[in-house]
């Protein structure tokens, strides 16, 4: 019984419930029937009989209840229910709230967005929420912020972070959000622990297709002695089928870092998702200037992919912000409409060719060519400044101040050379290896430290009849690198046409980082590639001579050359990455405490200043890693308006997807533990339904209080009744009983 009442021991006062009986009993008279012949005439009828013993005990059963609900109403009776006061929580529990901030929630519902009308549902949310309740915040994007990362019960913290949570923006990764959720509540303490997203029926969060994620997710709830709850609100249970029609890719842009008097070359794909053909409008910016040349008018047939590519110019130094629109008024969701880069056109690349002297005292044939094809002429002197060293000339200073470095063969070099390379590379330094004739293995070991070129061993010189019936050439299906494509594209194209006579043979670990960026017919690796801090190593296995192969005579043998110093240049900055990847680029010393970051919404940070003495003289490397809402990041100077550098995040192209979830996708949600809710009051009845108590005494107080009404009422017509009057509301009638 104590399980419907706070207070079992006050039902002791129902025994009261015996007083109005026994009075009734007692107050009962015993008439003694008396034959008189004209009583007949006033003795009550049947029907007046029964009617005056029913309104007698309609009046006994009413005293009973006013002495049976104050013994009640002291008891205190509850419900398991909030139907009266709300469905609230008990106060043992511990919540996770999770935002996805995705692009498809910036769709208007009328008077807002879904994404507003998701804060104010996880704001309402809070109301429910006990003093001994903690919650954690987590916004769901690309790569998942945690807001609020330790279990409070300062509801106040947790909606600050709520109000000033930025737009949506990118890809809402929710399956990760989970996980890390999950892990949030490890350090939870509390009986009940609950997961609550706030999101849309987009589907393509969810990942329901790839079974790997989800057996990570069901492997991870089942960790500890508390398996935590997962509630999804659909906060766009109202709305109907997005109208998403158009989507802009990824802007591809090469080069990131062009010099001046060079043209940078942009493409993009452009996605319609309507059911009928779409007459739409595009428009390129740079800087926020359209460009009248690429802005024109286009049909995007129904359920299309367009290519488009773009060529510009722009040439004045510094950092230039490239933006595609694509305008279709009908769109609800006009956020993935647009697309952006960033490309920075900075002074000629420096570029150091390191000689080493043969055994003969004559520099590599190799170097001879390079050093041809880099000379500065009128027209590449705005490309290129080249400096040419011995190998017994280098120092750490000299690799530092430089952009490129090529090795042509590794004899001579510095027993510190090693360390020298690893930092330079590390800071962003691109790096090309070119064994030839007079390089050995042991030499190769020496000089390139194994997280230069991890997994490489060279083995020995592989030739080929200059004669063979079946020339190797280069494979054109290897050319997988943007910067590569072009040599395969091109019909004409004298690169893959070149015949190699021989080349070194490389033993390369399968577990190691180092990938083929080119393949010989004969499946022999041509160029390696791999990354080493934010610097890049690209190594060619057949020496830039005519005696190994015909490419130094070929007319792309020019174009090549400046397209792998390019790719190696690119390292130094990137400009154009995706979310949680870092941007650093070089300052000078004397003003680094002088940058801010304009952040897309608009907000600035203060760029942290990685101290480092890797960085060239009078200089330290500026860096910034709260790279998870995508768009443009632009680094300022305090006292200048116009800004110094600046990168673009990039978002999941899964997210241009509007479809939403089906059937299939529902049942895998709810069998991995996860309940869809279209209403908040849905949500708040399923999640305390079993622990929000309703008291009923004010009720029962309400009734005793109607009962005395009624129950002078009821008492007042039977007195009445029962001697001939009739109730008069101008007067008071006296009627003596004992008459």
């Amino acid at each position: 019984m104590s399980s419907f009442f706070l207070n079992p021991w006050m039902l002791a006062g129902l025994a009261g419930i015996c007083l109005p009986i026994l009075v009734h009993l007692l107050v009962r008279r015993r008439y003694d029937v008396v034959d008189w012949g004209a009583m007949q005439f006033l003795q009550p009828g049947l029907r007046t009989r029964r009617r005056l013993q029913l309104q007698d005990l309609l009046l006994l059963f009413i005293r009973i209840a006013l002495i049976a609900i104050p013994a009640l109403a002291l008891a205190r009776p509850w419900i398991s229910a909030g139907l009266f006061s709300g469905y609230e929580s008990a106060g043992s529990r511990d919540v996770v709230l999770v935002i996805d901030s995705s692009i498809s929630m910036g769709r208007p519902d009328g008077i807002s967005t879904v994404h507003q009308t998701a804060l104010r549902r996880a704001d309402r949310y809070l109301d429910s929420l006990k003093e001994d309740d903690t919650a954690m915040l987590i916004d769901a994007r690309d790569v998942p912020r945690v807001l609020v990362s330790s279990p409070i019960n300062e509801m106040a913290v947790v909606r600050s972070q709520l109000d000033a949570l930025e737009g949506p923006a990118g890809y809402g990764n929710l399956i990760a959000a989970c996980q890390r959720a999950v892990s949030l509540l490890a350090q939870a303490s509390h009986q009940h622990r609950d997961i609550v997203i706030f999101t849309d029926a987009q589907r393509c969060g969810w990942l329901t297709e790839d079974d790997e994620s989800w057996k990570q997710w069901n492997a991870l709830r089942s960790v500890g002695p508390i398996k935590p709850r997962v509630w999804v609100l659909d906060c766009a249970d109202h709305l109907g089928p997005s109208q998403n029609t158009v989507t802009v890719g990824r802007l591809q842009v090469r080069p990131e870092n062009p010099v001046p008097d060079t043209t940078v070359e942009v493409t993009t794909t452009i996605h319609s998702h309507a059911a009928a053909d779409r007459n739409v409008t595009i428009d390129l910016q740079q800087n926020g200037q359209t460009i009248a040349e690429h802005h024109a008018s286009l049909t995007l047939p129904a359920g299309s992919v367009t290519q488009r590519k773009f060529v510009l110019s722009p040439n004045s130094p510094g950092p230039h912000q490239i933006t595609l629109r694509v305008d279709d008024p009908e769109d609800e969701i006009q956020a993935d409409n647009q697309a952006h880069a960033v490309v920075f056109v900075r002074p000629p690349l420096d570029v150091m060719l390191l000689r080493a002297a043969t055994r003969e005292g004559e520099s590599s044939r190799s170097c001879l060519f390079l050093e041809t094809a880099l000379a500065a002429t009128e027209e590449s002197a705005s490309l290129v400044r080249l400096t040419l060293a011995d190998n017994t000339e280098l120092t750490a200073t000299a690799l530092q101040e430089s952009d490129v470095v090529i090795l042509c063969g590794l004899e001579g070099l510095p027993a510190d050379a090693t360390g020298w390379l690893v930092d330079a590379v590390e800071a962003g330094v691109g790096l090309l290896v070119i064994p030839d004739s007079y390089t050995t293995a042991a030499e190769f070991d020496r000089v390139l430290d194994r997280q230069l070129t991890p997994g490489v061993k060279l083995t020995e010189v592989q030739r080929v009849d200059p004669d063979a019936a079946v020339p190797v050439r280069i494979q054109a299906a290897s050319l997988h690198e943007d910067w590569l494509q072009p040599f395969q594209e091109r019909t004409d194209s004298s690169f893959l046409n070149t015949v190699f006579r021989q080349w070194w043979v490389c033993q390369i670990d399968s577990g190691d980082s180092m990938r083929s960026l080119i393949q010989l017919t004969n499946h022999v690796p041509l160029l390696l590639d791999h990354r080493h801090g934010r610097g890049r190593v690209l190594m060619l296995t057949s020496a830039m001579d005519n005696r190994w192969n015909t490419l130094p005579g070929r007319p792309d043998f020019v174009t090549f050359i400046y397209e792998t110093v390019f790719a190696l240049a690119s390292s130094r900055a990137d400009r154009n990455l995706m979310p949680g990847m870092p941007f650093s680029v070089s300052v000078p010393d004397g003003v680094r405490d002088n940058y801010v970051v304009r952040r897309p919404f608009g907000k600035t940070d203060v760029a942290r200043v990685r101290l480092t003495d890797r960085g060239a003289p009078g200089q330290r490397q500026l860096y910034y890693s709260s790279t998870v809402v995508p768009g443009v990041y632009q680094l300022q100077q305090h006292d200048q308006g116009r800004w110094h550098d600046g990168f673009s995040v990039d978002y999941d192209r899964k997210e241009d997807d509007p479809e939403h979830w089906n059937a299939a996708d529902l049942e895998r949600l709810q069998e991995a533990g996860i309940q869809v809710m279209p209403t908040l009051r849905d949500l708040q009845r399923a999640m305390y339904s079993d622990e929000s108590a309703t008291e009923l005494w004010f009720i029962l107080l309400l009734g005793f209080l109607a009962l005395l009404v009624v129950e002078s009422r009821v008492t007042h017509h039977l007195v009445l009744s029962r001697h001939g009057a009739t109730p008069n509301r101008n007067c008071v009638n006296v009627v003596n009983v004992d008459a």
